[in-house]
């Protein structure tokens, strides 16, 4: 009986792993690329601007954002080396 255990366990990870899960959509690797993430996120002393990290050009640089106008700027423009907003 125990013979016929693994046997058995490898037939049905074998089929479960073959079946198509439905409702699962692919992305294409440029779709998956083109996510961009953000860090930080520090107030000014006077919480009218924020200033936080993206990486949205492909490597990080530090991003400013007015709250009152809603203009962000951007503060380095790095095409190798990743800065990091450390605070305000």
């Amino acid at each position: 009986m125990i013979k016929n255990i693994f046997p058995l366990s490898a037939i049905i990870i074998f089929i479960y792993c073959n079946s198509s899960t439905p409702g699962v959509q692919n992305y294409s690797i440029e779709t998956l690329m083109s996510n961009s993430r953000s860090t930080g996120g520090y107030f000014s002393k006077n919480a009218a601007k924020l200033i936080f990290s993206s990486n949205r050009t492909g490597v990080f640089n530090i991003y400013e954002f007015d709250l009152s106008t809603k203009k962000e700027t951007q503060k380095t423009n790095s095409k190798k080396e990743s800065y990091f907003a450390q605070g305000y």
